[in-house]
């Protein structure tokens, strides 16, 4: 029988605990410190913070960014409206006709009366228009001024007087046409149940106004 001796012993759990050691020391590489697992958390929270848009920046992209307005308005007949393009549009007056004067086609100088239409009678809108733009510029055209009753529009009827009629044209600031629109509308209609209205849009801006007798 091999006997071992002391010094044998010795030498031989001297192997094992220097393996022993040297399996704890592997160990500990594997396994992050305080220090890294701080870190790797502060690295998540700042993705996460340059992924979402800071109350300013949001507030920048968020913006309408459409620059658009729209008025609108109710006036009384007599009451001026000045409009984003810097014409005054004034009705001054609105009557209910079952005829109007009007010349004649032969251009000839003569006038007639022009009867309205079966079942309509004639609302004649009398206007001024002035540029207070502070440039020369063309004045509102007729057709952006329109007759309204139950609902529906009513646009202007061509009637050949060029005395009476409102013709817009291209005038230095300051100055200013009138005369009236004449419009077909339902013979039933009462003073009380007819709005003239303008309407039109520039420059981003919208706008709707509307006059009535009081």
């Amino acid at each position: 029988m091999t006997r071992i001796t002391r010094r044998q012993a010795l030498r031989g759990s001297g192997g094992l605990l220097a393996v022993g050691l040297a399996g704890c020391s592997g160990g500990g590489d594997d396994t992050p410190s305080d220090d890294d697992q701080s870190t790797s958390g502060n690295d998540e929270e700042n993705d996460g913070e340059n992924d979402t848009p800071s109350n300013d920046d949001q507030s920048t992209t968020s913006g309408n960014g459409q620059g658009s307005g729209s008025t609108t308005e109710s006036l009384a007949v007599g009451e001026s409206y000045t409009n984003p393009i810097g014409n005054t549009i004034t009705v001054t007056d609105i009557e209910l006709r079952d005829s109007i004067e009007a010349e004649s086609r032969l251009s000839d100088g003569e006038f007639y009366e022009k009867e309205a239409e079966d079942g309509e009678q004639w609302a004649v809108v009398s206007v001024e228009v002035a540029n207070e733009s502070g440039q020369t510029q063309y004045l509102t055209p007729a057709f952006q001024i329109t007759a309204r009753a139950n609902g529906s529009e009513y646009n202007r009827s061509t009637i050949n007087n060029d005395e009476e009629t409102y013709n817009p044209a291209e005038v230095a600031d300051g100055e200013s046409r009138d005369g009236w629109l004449v419009y077909g509308v339902p013979a039933e209609l009462t003073l009380a149940g007819i709005e003239v209205v303008h309407s039109n849009s520039a420059d981003g801006e919208s706008w709707t106004v509307t006059w009535s007798e009081d």
